[in-house]
């Protein structure tokens, strides 16, 4: 029998006549394995219940409202510091190659790793686990993914118009910034981060 990989009550936004909403989402993360494809679940929660969050969610779990999203259908998985959020909650967004979803929990950052770590490992079909954590610990000036790294690099960019950069709500021109960790988009004139990527946790194509 499958178990998730990470569950939990996250805040889903929504939209009603115009306005932004939340509601409760009960969450299920599935690491690809021999009973199943990588996924996100994810189920509306009715209201009321009791016993606590979890018992509470549970409880409640709409199930005919499933919604199921593909982890190889993930583009990137970024923070949303400009989304006003539920109390003590911190956003983010799941960008896939059909849309766009905003989640809010308390532990917004651990939800951010555990997706990264299950949508982005390395897939080129080989299942040895050991030999995957030991391609990925070798150092930057031995791969040459980063052979041409230097210090400090920044460039201006423009984004291209296309189906991918209008679900990640892209246009325009930014600052690309490149580190000894990740490639950073940043707002031209703030300089706030717009998106973030490890480079660990980029795919090759």
């Amino acid at each position: 029998m499958e178990q998730p990989a990470r569950e939990g009550m996250l805040y889903m936004q929504g939209a009603k006549f115009g306005m932004k909403s939340w509601k409760r989402t009960w969450v299920m993360l599935f690491q690809a394995s021999p009973y199943g494809i990588g996924r996100v679940e994810l189920c509306d929660i009715r209201d009321g219940g009791s016993g606590g969050v979890a018992a509470a969610g549970k409880q409640g779990l709409k199930k005919t409202d499933k919604k199921v999203i593909r982890l190889d259908d993930c583009v990137s998985i970024t923070s949303a510091p400009h989304e006003s959020c539920p109390k003590d909650s911190i956003a983010f967004y799941l960008n896939t190659t059909q849309r766009t979803y905003t989640l809010a929990s308390e532990q917004a950052q651990e939800w951010i790793t555990k997706l990264c770590q299950l949508a982005f490992q390395k897939r080129d079909g080989d299942t040895n686990t050991v030999a995957r954590q030991e391609s990925s610990e070798i150092p930057m000036e031995e791969n040459e993914l980063y052979s041409a790294w230097k210090k400090d690099q920044e460039y201006e960019v423009t984004v291209q118009k296309t189906e991918a950069s209008a679900r990640c709500c892209l246009t325009g021109t930014y600052l690309l910034a490149l580190d000894g960790e990740a490639i950073t988009l940043l707002d031209p004139q703030t300089k706030e981060v717009v998106y973030y990527w490890p480079y660990q946790l980029l795919r090759r194509f």
